[in-house]
C-alpha cells in the first residue's frame, strides 16, 4: 500500500491579533504521530507540510496523491463558512473550498481544524516519539499492520471538522488546537485491551467528547464517512500491532 499525507497549516500573519501560534504545534505533533507505530509508522518521504501555500503549491501536492493508494490530508488555520460552504485560507487573499481536498481520492481521511463562523466575503513531549532499541521493530511491523487494515477498507472519503457550523475551532498558545490536541493526546494513551486498533471514526468520538467537555459545548466536532456496513471499518488511525 502506498501512501501519502498533506499537513496544511496557516496560523495567520505573525504578529497580528488572530495569529495562532498553535498551529505549528498541531502541525509538528501530526507528522510525529504519523511517524510513530501508533500512527501507522509513516515515513518522513511520505509527509509533505504546506505552510500558508499558495494556490500553485498546494495543486502541486494535491496532483502528487492522486498515485497513492491512501492518503491523509490535516488543515488547521483559519477557515469560515459560507453559503453552506467550509473554506480554507491559505496564504493572504487566499481560500479554497473544502470540498476540494477531496478530489480525485481513493482511500483518504481529511481533517479540518478550523473554524467555520459564517463570513460573507496535555502537552505532546518528544519522549512520546522517542527512540529506543524496539523502535525499527515496531515501525516495521505497525506499518505492516497498518497495511493489512487498509486493505480491508472500502475506498471512500472520510472529512471531519473540528467544529460545527457556526462555531469557532478554539486553541491554546501552549498545546495547540482543542480537536488536535486531544486527538493526538488520546490516541498516543488509548488502552487496547483486546483490539489491534482503532479506526479514525472511534478516534473522532473520543476527542469529540473531550472538546466538547473544554469548551463548555461551545465546541463540537462532526464527521462525515460513509454508512458502512457491521464489520467493515473506517480507515485506521490508532495502531498496536507491534
Amino acid at each position: 500500500m502506498t501512501r501519502g499525507a498533506l499537513l496544511i497549516g496557516n496560523p495567520g500573519e505573525k504578529n497580528t491579533d488572530n495569529y495562532c501560534e498553535g498551529v505549528k504545534i498541531d502541525i509538528d505533533n501530526y507528522k510525529k504521530y504519523l511517524m510513530s507505530p501508533r500512527g501507522g509508522s509513516w515515513d518522513s518521504g511520505e509527509i509533505k507540510i504546506l505552510t500558508r501555500p499558495s494556490s500553485l503549491d498546494l495543486l502541486l501536492s494535491m496532483i502528487s496523491l492522486k498515485k497513492v493508494d491512501y492518503s491523509f490530508i490535516v488543515f488547521c488555520g483559519h477557515g469560515y463558512e459560507t453559503n453552506g460552504k467550509i473554506m480554507l485560507e491559505m496564504t493572504t487573499g487566499h481560500s479554497i473550498e473544502a470540498n476540494e481536498l477531496k478530489k480525485d481520492a481513493k482511500k483518504r481521511t481529511i481533517i479540518l481544524d478550523s473554524c467555520r463562523v459564517e463570513y460573507i466575503p496535555q502537552i505532546l513531549h518528544e519522549s512520546v516519539f522517542a527512540a529506543n532499541e524496539r523502535f525499527a521493530a515496531q515501525r516495521t511491523n505497525a506499518r505492516m499492520f497498518f497495511d493489512e487494515a487498509l486493505r480491508g477498507c472500502v475506498d471512500s472519503v472520510i472529512t471531519i471538522n473540528s467544529c460545527s457550523f457556526n462555531e469557532t475551532a478554539n486553541e491554546n498558545s501552549q498545546f495547540g488546537g482543542y480537536y488536535s490536541s486531544s486527538l493526538l493526546d488520546w490516541s498516543i494513551k488509548a488502552d487496547f485491551n483486546n483490539d489491534d486498533y482503532f479506526t479514525i471514526a472511534e478516534a473522532h468520538i473520543k476527542a469529540a467528547e473531550i472538546v466538547k467537555s473544554m469548551s463548555q459545548n461551545k465546541q463540537n466536532p462532526t464527521i462525515d464517512k460513509p454508512r458502512l456496513p457491521p464489520g467493515v471499518p473506517t480507515f485506521p488511525f490508532v495502531i498496536d500491532g507491534i
